[in-house]
């Protein structure tokens, strides 16, 4: 890449590059953020997605709006404690997300890959009066699953999550 960028693979995935701002940025249009001073892209997995889930929320709580390069809404507070609530409502067993901002709109991507058969979920959380977008991609095949969950949110999500085999 000729725009100040550096390829990294995470997860597998050569689609996420990280730019000279400490950010990085995929094909989806999906942002996850490194400390300006970190030196090991190769760790970003852990950074980015896998601490824990209340000091994601309070990382992505920081955010200004611009921050993608003037791009980048924040997000509300009432989106960041009703997300926090909903995961927080999750059983332990099912693995720990990777939350991410979205950049044209206020919000979170919250992605798990789960199952036997590998499957990618991703459940998109706005304002909390709106529904949970939720899409799941079995690896395997390429075949997508999606639903809003507009309800019982943490009862509706964990049983979408597990019933992907």
């Amino acid at each position: 890449m000729n725009d100040g960028s550096t390829s990294v693979a995470i997860d597998d995935n050569p689609s996420v590059v990280c730019n000279e701002d400490g950010g990085a940025v995929d094909g989806r249009e999906r942002v996850c953020l490194l400390p300006k001073d970190h030196e090991e892209p190769h760790d970003f997995a852990v950074i980015a997605g896998r601490t824990s889930v209340p000091d994601r929320l309070k990382e992505l709580a920081a955010l200004k709006d611009g921050w993608l390069d003037g791009q980048g809404l924040a997000i509300t507070p009432e989106i960041i404690e009703w997300t926090g609530t909903i995961l927080d409502a999750l059983p332990s067993d099912l693995p720990i997300p990777y939350l991410f901002p979205l950049i044209f709109e206020p919000g979170i991507s919250v992605e798990w890959n789960v199952g036997i058969d590998g499957w990618m979920v991703g459940a998109e959380f706005g304002p909390p009066d709106n529904p949970i977008a939720c899409t799941a991609v079995r690896l395997s095949d390429q075949h997508a699953v999606d639903i809003d969950i507009s309800k019982d949110h943490a009862k509706e999500l964990t049983e979408f999550l597990r019933g992907l085999k």
